[in-house]
């Protein structure tokens, strides 16, 4: 029976009685709260369940391209001595370039020689001295010939025999030969004289090496392709935009042929030599990615240089990556999905810079493929205080004794996060 108008229902005993807040309201508003909360997540970037998937589908099997390792070699054969009398040669003002070196590692440095004689002259041998050790460039048989007014660079790795961290003093002997390009003696141009070694030890803008110890790693969690990042990168990534597409066929033409199919070590060298040596750092404070076109044109930062590389290296047929730590986004390069492979690929960058050095290579832990490992990615930070492809990226340092190969036993410091980001081919 229905309670009369103006009667009170029956209250059950132990339960109080309904007030303004009654239980369906109470529930109701509860719900409402709880909705509120969900949407505020939601568009803090939080999280994007139950709309879509955190992560996306990133590359397969089939994406996958590694450079051919069999590239340009940048060291010549030394001539052979034929003049009897030297002829007119200038002593070139040497700029000295150091990369960080690290105890057991050693480093690389780079020596800028310019010409600005009348005749060709010939480096056939670097030794670079450092406290007690010596390394030296090639055996003599094979150097660089650098033209009359022209300039060329020597790279020279400093090897393991650094075995403490410290400051060191330093000397560089350069073996020089010189021809009779501008025909001063009644010799023909393309005749050799041999000058010898000369020693320089000092410089204006370095008197001493420091030799870094290992680090700590900090061991960052590991995501890949988000979805937020996943998507902003590759909308803005366009590896067909004719400055872009012409733009990597003008680095990279002088190594090889990209309407011929050809993609190998030399061209993801030239692309990587190309943005560290022509663009510089543009701070960005609001944080406004924008698309490799607009950086090609005006510079960039962190995020942006490491999406031009990719959009570069992307147009010449060749597979990349964004990775982004805690503060900083730099990109890495596809060479191989075997540690045999990537070794070959890290010998033909060898060949292209003249000297063997160790790079800094980024290993899958995780099936990030469908039916496999994604392999090994060469690290590409044009904007570290490194200046070759394959240089340990800022905030990265080794973290133990060298392995029998190639590459860094090396890990990152000062950061929590490092998410993948595939760049996908269209």
């Amino acid at each position: 029976m229905q309670p009369s108008a103006g009667c009170m229902a029956p209250m059950i005993r132990g339960e109080a009685p309904e007030t303004f807040l009654s239980r369906p309201l109470f529930h109701l508003m509860r719900k409402a709260v709880a909705a509120i909360l969900l949407a505020v997540v939601l568009l803090a970037g939080c999280t994007s369940w139950p709309f879509e998937d955190t992560t996306r589908e990133g590359f397969s099997d089939a994406d996958l391209a590694s450079p051919d390792s069999s590239s340009y070699e940048r060291l010549q054969p030394t001539p052979q001595e034929q003049l009897p009398h030297r002829p007119g040669f200038v002593t070139p003002s040497l700029s000295f370039t150091v990369a960080p070196l690290y105890a057991r590692y050693g480093g690389t440095v780079r020596i800028t020689v310019p010409n600005g004689g009348s005749n060709d002259i010939f480096v056939y041998n670097a030794a670079l001295d450092i406290g007690d050790d010596t390394w030296s460039w090639t055996d003599g048989s094979e150097g660089l010939e650098i033209p009359a007014g022209g300039s060329r660079d020597i790279y020279v790795a400093a090897g393991d025999g650094l075995s403490q961290p410290g400051l060191y003093d330093f000397s560089l002997e350069l073996s020089f030969m010189v021809n009779n390009r501008a025909g001063t003696m009644p010799y023909p141009s393309y005749h050799w004289y041999d000058l010898g070694t000369r020693t320089y030890s000092s410089f204006s803008n370095l008197s001493s090496l420091q030799v870094r110890p290992y680090n700590s790693s900090s061991n960052p969690k590991v995501s890949y392709n988000y979805y937020r990042d996943f998507d902003r990168v590759n909308d803005l990534v366009d590896p067909d935009r004719f400055v872009i597409y012409q733009k990597a066929r003008d680095i990279a033409g002088p190594y090889g042929s990209p309407a011929a199919g050809e993609y190998n070590a030399a061209m993801v060298c030239a692309v990587f030599d190309y943005l560290q040596e022509n663009h510089s750092y543009v701070d960005d404070p609001d944080n406004v990615w924008q698309a490799p076109a607009t950086t090609l044109q005006q510079g960039g930062d962190c995020e942006d240089y490491a999406m031009l590389f990719s959009a570069l290296v992307s147009s010449l047929g060749g597979t990349a990556r964004v990775y982004i730590t805690d503060t900083h986004a730099f990109p890495g390069v596809y060479i191989g999905g075997t540690a045999m492979e990537a070794r070959q690929v890290v010998q033909g960058i060898h060949a292209y810079y003249g000297t063997d050095f160790y790079v800094a290579v980024l290993e899958d832990t995780k099936d990030t493929l469908v039916g496999g490992e994604a392999g090994y990615w060469l690290v590409a930070d044009c904007l570290t205080s490194g200046f070759y492809l394959g240089n340990l990226p800022v905030g990265g340092a080794p973290v133990g004794p060298p392995s029998n190969d190639a590459f860094y036993t090396w890990g990152f410091g000062g950061t929590n996060t490092l998410k993948v980001i595939d760049v996908m081919p269209d």
